[in-house]
């Protein structure tokens, strides 16, 4: 035993409070409540709490947060991917994102997603870019798995529309790496539809 008052080293052991690390402080509060903390996704919890800092001269300090944050996923949005599940909801939600902090890019994992109606772009310099790249043939086990959109919609509209939401013409928006399947009994009449788009690919 030892300490405040007379803790053992297998109380310290123990995983559940009253025992364990909700015995030991930690600038105000116990490191179990703490730990509990780092499992929390809000402001102020959980990666916000967690420095990063890059290898190099001049690299500066950002939370774990700020870090993972640099990109966004489909599956930050509750993305399945299983082939199976609607994930429409999850990939408009991203672009939407995208587009209110001004544009970036989303990244979509491996594997096959399903999309049942048209995922739009309306604002300048929002892009999607798949896993794909140099993986797309019909025959042979291709080294890394590609991102394909099953389509699931109505027949005679497109998988994915790039056109603006106003007078104001489009530019720098781009769909790379994305394998498009579509429905025989249902054709999309696009994989991709662009209006009005200037220095996009």
């Amino acid at each position: 035993t030892f300490g405040f008052p007379y803790v053992t080293l297998a109380q310290l052991a123990a995983e559940t409070s009253p025992t364990g690390a909700s015995l030991i402080g930690y600038t105000g509060e116990t490191v179990q409540a703490f730990l509990d903390s780092l499992q929390t996704a809000g402001s102020a919890t959980g990666a916000d709490l967690i420095g990063f800092l890059q290898s190099g001269t001049g690299a500066g300090a950002l939370t774990a947060q700020a870090k993972m944050r640099q990109w966004t996923s489909p599956l930050d949005f509750r993305a399945k991917y299983d082939g199976t599940t609607d994930d429409t909801t999850a990939h408009q939600d991203a672009l939407n994102y995208l587009a209110s902090i001004g544009g970036g890019i989303l990244i979509c994992p491996s594997g096959k997603t399903v999309i049942s109606a048209t995922l739009t772009i309306t604002t300048s310099g929002v892009s999607i870019y798949g896993q794909g790249r140099g993986q797309f043939n019909d025959s042979g086990t291709p080294a890394v798995a590609p991102t394909q959109f099953q389509w699931a919609g109505a027949a005679g509209i497109p998988m994915v529309s790039i056109a603006p939401g106003g007078t104001q013409a489009l530019a720098s928006c781009s769909i790379a790496d994305i394998q498009f399947l579509g429905n025989g009994t249902n054709m999309a009449s696009h994989g991709v539809l662009v209006s009005s788009c200037r220095q996009s690919i």
